[in-house]
């Protein structure tokens, strides 16, 4: 009885199939490196609201492009936390650190502000070259200043950001991505300053 059960359990053993670890990447932008005191803005209120995207960026799944017409996931590598709330939390933390305005609100709080900001993801993802030697990186957002109590569209503008990445696997585009959102966030906080009145 003992040897059938071991002979049992080596079978089983033997028909195990070994799944390789899933690394997490985070997206951080880390800190701005620009304040803005003293600016027009500095007694108004604003709200950050949650970015719009695609579906594919509201999963955990990491893509990424090759060639013109391919999209895949990474089956080795995800993303800590969804594109999309990854992005509403660094800008709403960059527009925060920037000091541009008395206080700055996340999309969850019920409190009144003077303007709102929204934002729409375009493109945030990793292409490959066809022989797959190399990849780039594109970071496109539109982001609109709204007042808040009219409904009116103050600004609105359009950013882009291209990066090559230092090497062309999952690590290299998630370093290269947040590098591209940092310097996007930077032309941002410029760009809300001239905006705000």
């Amino acid at each position: 009885m003992r040897s059938l059960l071991l002979t049992i359990m080596v079978l089983f053993t033997g028909c195990t199939v070994s799944v390789p670890p899933v690394s997490e990447y985070r997206i951080d932008a880390g800190e701005s490196e620009i304040s803005f005191k003293q600016m027009s803005c500095s007694d108004k209120s604003l709200r950050v609201s949650q970015v719009f995207s695609s579906s594919s960026l509201m999963s955990k799944k990491m893509q990424y492009a090759h060639g013109n017409y391919k999209q895949n996931n990474y089956s080795e590598s995800q993303w800590a936390q969804s594109p999309s709330r990854a992005l509403t939390s660094e800008i709403l933390k960059s527009v925060r650190s920037s000091e541009l305005f008395s206080s700055v609100l996340s999309y969850k709080t019920r409190s009144r502000s003077h303007y709102l900001l929204e934002s729409s993801v375009e493109d945030f993802m990793q292409y490959f070259s066809e022989d797959e030697k190399s990849s780039y990186v594109r970071v496109a957002i539109v982001m609109s200043l709204v007042e808040s109590r009219s409904g009116k569209v103050v600004s609105s503008q359009r950013f882009l950001i291209k990066k090559e990445t230092k090497s062309a696997d999952a690590k290299g585009g998630v370093e290269a991505l947040n590098a591209a959102l940092k310097e996007l966030l930077a032309e941002s906080n410029k760009w809300l300053s001239r905006a705000c009145k």
